[in-house]
């Protein structure tokens, strides 16, 4: 792997802050493998390169710990723009450049608004080079809008560092990630078949339409044991689908699918395609999600609705309606447990953890912004059913 951790060192980072970011870029050091190679970049109101990509041999990693030791130290002003310009020429322009890349975006997020809209801009640049980009956002004064937003263009979770003793799971999540990845650049295609209208598309990942009976849908990249569900829904079908099924439930070829994708291992993009087979239940239109007669649909339906509710939670308890907040997610569980009296789930028990572990930050919540960055934590990573970050709540 290639890995450019990209550090804020301005003013605002001074303190605490500060010490808790030497620790995450030691650890890192420390614990990359002597193949992979790492990158320091510092920014405050300016950025600079002060490590460029070394193997971590330990000869690399005392490099990289006298680069931290040497510049790592809070002044001046903010521009994350710069810092994450600088990383991605690293990778542009570094040889023989690693099948996968990834940047670390450390920071307390706290620069100029104005700045914001370029600052995102920056990181879809950054993915559309195919680099992983995760951002930890340090101390409870941190700017939880600005990088949420960041992890959103980014497709990655977006993780709050509350203590020191969090970096090491942070980083082992981040880390162990990339290593398993096994395929980027994911392309589902979908193509609807004569007198099929295309459906809506649920998810969180960016979609792609062309024409009336194509669109794609596009995962950044998926690790090694990993799935995406992509929920499509379809309104108002013609009639004419439905003749001579008396009413009752029917098999219909609705589309064709197929998975584009780049093997990391075999450096080379590889196609799988076949064509779906929908055994369609004709239901009321205020069926509610658990109601589904498919179970799986039920599921992400489910998630995706309790997903909302998670996010709208969390705007309660920042406008001060802890208990509105509360009684939200509560009126939630009981969905989660219809489900799983119905059958045993893995994705039904993460969502249950996690609406636990919601609770559980709203009954400890302050007004100092910390609670309500590690739950929107939780909801990012239900969002886009990643893996990484997982337990930063608790």
């Amino acid at each position: 792997m290639d890995i450019v951790c990209v550090s804020d060192i301005s003013g605002s980072m001074d303190g605490s802050k500060m010490h808790q970011l030497r620790d995450a870029v030691y650890y890192i050091a420390d614990n990359l493998k002597e193949k992979d190679r790492l990158s320091l970049v510092t920014f405050n109101q300016e950025a600079s390169c002060v490590l460029p990509l070394k193997r971590m041999t330990p000869e690399g990693r005392a490099m990289a710990k006298s680069a931290v030791a040497r510049s790592f130290h809070a002044s001046g002003g903010t521009s994350i723009c710069q810092g994450l310009q600088e990383a991605a020429r690293v990778l542009k322009t570094c040889q023989n450049r690693n099948t996968v890349a990834g940047v670390i975006l450390l920071t307390d997020g706290q620069e100029c608004q104005m700045a914001h809209s370029q600052t995102q801009e920056t990181v879809r640049e950054i993915a559309s080079l195919g680099i992983s980009l995760y951002c930890l956002g340090f101390g409870e004064d941190h700017d939880t809008d600005l990088l949420l937003k960041c992890s959103e263009c980014a497709k990655t979770p977006f993780s709050y560092v509350a203590l020191s003793d969090h970096l090491s799971l942070a980083f082992a999540n981040i880390v162990e990630g990339l290593a398993s990845i096994v395929a980027q650049d994911v392309a589902l295609v979908l193509e609807a078949f004569p007198g099929v209208p295309l459906p809506d598309v649920l998810t969180p990942f960016e979609v792609r339409e062309f024409g009336e009976k194509k669109t794609e849908v596009h995962i950044p990249d998926m690790f090694s044991g990993e799935r995406r569900d992509v929920c499509l829904e379809w309104k108002n079908l013609p009639e004419s689908l439905f003749e001579g099924s008396s009413g009752e439930p029917s098999f219909l070829m609705l589309l064709s699918a197929s998975l584009r994708y780049r093997d990391s291992s075999k450096k080379k993009t590889l196609c799988m395609s076949q064509s779906v087979c929908v055994h369609v239940d004709l239901l009321p239109p205020s069926c509610e999600p658990e109601d589904e007669p498919d179970f799986e649909v039920s599921v992400q339906k489910t998630r995706m609705a309790i997903t909302g509710c998670m996010q709208e939670a969390v705007k309660r308890g920042i406008s001060g309606d802890l208990e509105g907040a509360q009684k939200l997610l509560e009126d939630q569980k009981g969905k989660v447990l219809t489900l799983l009296q119905r059958a045993t789930s893995a994705p039904c028990q993460n969502l249950m953890e996690d609406l636990e572990r919601a609770l559980g930050g709203f009954q400890k919540w302050t007004q100092n912004g910390g609670e309500a960055a590690a739950l929107q934590s939780v909801v990012q990573a239900q969002l886009l059913q990643r893996n990484v970050s997982r337990g930063l709540s608790n």
